[in-house]
C-alpha cells in the first residue's frame, strides 16, 4: 500500500511538472498548483538591473582606458628621461624601493641605477619603445614589450640594440611610479631563425 502511494505521488508530481522533492510526500491531493508568475514589477526591476550592469561595464571600460592613457603618457616621459640621461626626471618617476634587473644580470636599486647614469658609467645614446602591451589591476600596472636602445656601460658599447622588457608601475599617494624593470637582450639562439628585431 505504501509503495502504491509513493508511486501515485510520483506520478502526480511528474504530471504537474513539480520537483522530485515534492513527490516524496506519501499523502497528496488536490489539483496541480498554478505555475509561478513573476511578482508585480519584477520585470521592470530585472530590466533596470540589466541596464545598470551594462552602464557599470561601460564605465569600467572607460576608466581603464583613461588609466592606460595616463600610464602611456608617463611611460613616454620615463623613456625620454632614460634616452637623455635625465637623472632629475628619473628621480621623480622612479620609486624609492625600485628594483632594476639589467641586461647583464645585475640587480640594482634606485640609488645604484641613478648613480651609474649620473657618473656616466651607464650612458644612453638612444632609447625607444618598439612595442608594448598593458595589464592593469588596481594600483599595479604592467607594461611589457620590446625596445631599441644604443647604450654604453663603463665606456664599452652594450653588444645588442634590441631588448624585451617588463616594467611594473605602482600607484602611491595618487601617483604612478616605476617600481620594477627587467630587461633581456634579444639574441638568436643556436640553430634558431633570427628573432624579430634582433641585430
Amino acid at each position: 500500500m505504501k509503495r502504491w502511494m509513493r508511486l501515485s505521488g510520483l506520478a502526480w508530481a511528474l504530471a504537474c511538472g513539480l520537483s522530485a522533492c515534492t513527490a516524496s510526500s506519501t499523502h497528496m491531493s488536490g489539483p496541480c498548483p498554478p505555475e509561478a508568475q513573476p511578482a508585480p514589477g519584477a520585470s521592470g526591476a530585472i530590466e533596470n538591473a540589466a541596464t545598470a550592469k551594462g552602464a557599470a561595464a561601460s564605465e569600467g571600460t572607460a576608466d581603464t582606458a583613461a588609466i592606460e592613457a595616463e600610464l602611456e603618457a608617463l611611460h613616454r616621459r620615463l623613456v625620454a628621461a632614460y634616452a637623455s640621461n635625465d637623472v632629475a626626471t628619473l628621480e621623480q618617476l622612479v620609486a624609492p624601493d625600485h628594483i632594476h634587473n639589467n641586461v647583464f644580470g645585475m640587480l640594482q636599486d634606485k640609488e645604484a641605477l641613478l648613480g651609474d647614469i649620473r657618473s656616466g658609467t651607464l650612458r644612453f645614446q638612444s632609447y625607444d619603445i618598439t612595442s608594448s602591451r598593458w595589464f592593469i589591476e588596481g594600483d599595479l600596472a604592467i607594461v611589457t614589450g620590446t625596445l631599441s636602445a644604443v647604450a654604453e656601460r663603463a665606456g664599452k658599447p652594450v653588444p645588442v640594440k634590441a631588448f624585451r622588457f617588463t616594467r611594473i608601475f605602482r600607484k602611491r599617494d595618487g601617483a604612478w611610479l616605476e617600481f620594477l624593470f627587467h630587461n633581456t637582450m634579444i639574441v638568436t639562439p643556436p640553430g634558431a631563425p633570427p628573432a624579430p628585431g634582433a641585430r
